[in-house]
């Protein structure tokens, strides 16, 4: 079996996502212990010392793909720890506290920003590219705790990027990647239009330089992808099995009354929150998603496509950089009763994890 996991771009909503792995984190450590051949377990915990979860998310997922802040996640999860690159980088427990310790910094609150929006980036990259730099050091693709990808798209060649990672474990059909910076692929992968300046990375194989913009305006949700990579991995189809975590399905509604006399700048004003935007990502994530449905749940078998994502209709803000107290609280609120909701399914995430790591380790889950 190959579990895959992919996790959609939305900004300080990808809180709501980080949340979910954390409650996946705690789950699967309670239930599997002592796997210490193909995953290394215990040596892994031995080396990092307290606080490492003794199943890390990048050795549970066989893949972990991420767009935008789905991205920045799967970069946490897999990439080496700086100064202790026998371990990832970052737990979810991590990822949560950095979307809400951290996000106010990132998307900070200005008085004018909606008006500096109309001509320029709203935020400047500083604050961002210091924090990936902080968490991610100088850890490369090559080096990734588990196999990843991360989209972006070059906006000076108009092609699609995907950077990827192997990890240590020995897939089907092993293939060769080009190699990056995880701190750049992250902020390459986040450089959304309007909201931060593009970003050249260095395609550390090719020595090339790719100015690239976020993977959000082809691919906010990466799972089809994530699908294509597996295959060509060499898993089998029917072992396939995603589990694709979105970041809240969009609250606004655009009412022909309003929308009819729009012009370019009211479809990516920062007044309206950037509709244009915001209506492009979701409606790729809705394809993503019925697509998926047809593949891989069939009707009469356990669904192989596992789709978390929650409605924020009158719970919590859909504009990607509402990073204030009172939004990130009701975004763990939404988190939280997503949780609770879909707890049935959650255990079943875990239950296939620990199913699978006993396949492969040898080892009993308990």
């Amino acid at each position: 079996m190959a579990i895959i996991l992919s996790i959609d771009g939305g900004g300080i909503r990808g809180l709501i996502p980080a949340l979910v792995l954390e409650e996946i984190e705690k789950r699967l450590n309670a239930k599997v212990k002592g796997l210490t051949t193909d995953f290394e377990y215990s040596a892994l915990v031995q080396k990092a010392g307290a606080g490492l979860p003794p199943v890390p998310l990048a050795r549970a997922f066989d893949l972990i793909a991420g767009t935008s802040t789905g991205g920045i996640i799967a970069a946490g999860l897999t990439c080496p720890k700086p100064g202790k690159d026998s371990v990832p980088a970052m737990t979810a427990a991590d990822l949560v506290r950095l979307y809400e310790t951290e996000g106010p910094e990132i998307f900070p609150p200005h008085i004018f920003r909606r008006i500096i929006g109309m001509v320029d980036e709203s935020y400047s990259e500083k604050p961002l590219e210091t924090k990936l730099k902080r968490y991610l050091g100088d850890g490369k693709l090559s080096q990734a705790h588990g196999a990843v990808l991360i989209t972006a798209y070059d906006i000076e060649a108009r092609r699609t990027v995907f950077m990827k990672g192997a990890g240590p474990r020995q897939h089907p059909k092993p293939r060769p990647y080009s190699d990056y910076y995880f701190r750049d692929a992250a902020r390459g992968t986040s450089a959304a239009p309007t909201f931060f300046e593009p970003e050249p990375v260095t395609d550390l194989t090719k020595n090339e330089v790719r100015i690239l913009i976020d993977g959000g305006v082809f691919n906010n949700d990466p799972a089809m992808s994530a699908y294509v990579e597996a295959l060509k991995l060499g898993y089998p189809e029917e072992e396939i099995v995603i589990v694709s975590l979105g970041t809240g399905v969009a609250n606004t509604s655009y009412e022909y009354d309003k929308v009819r006399s729009w012009g370019p700048l009211s479809w990516v004003s920062p007044l309206l929150d950037k509709p244009i935007i915001s209506i492009m990502m979701q409606g790729q994530a809705d394809v993503t998603g019925n697509h998926l449905k047809e593949l891989l749940n069939d009707s009469g078998k356990e669904d192989r496509y596992i789709r978390l994502d929650p409605e924020l209709k009158g719970k919590a803000s859909d504009a990607m950089d509402n990073a204030s107290p009172k939004n990130l609280k009701r975004l763990r609120s939404v988190a939280e009763e997503l949780i609770k909701a879909e707890s049935k399914t959650i255990d079943r995430i875990v239950g296939l994890i620990a199913a699978n790591a006993q396949k492969l380790a040898g080892a009993p889950a308990t």
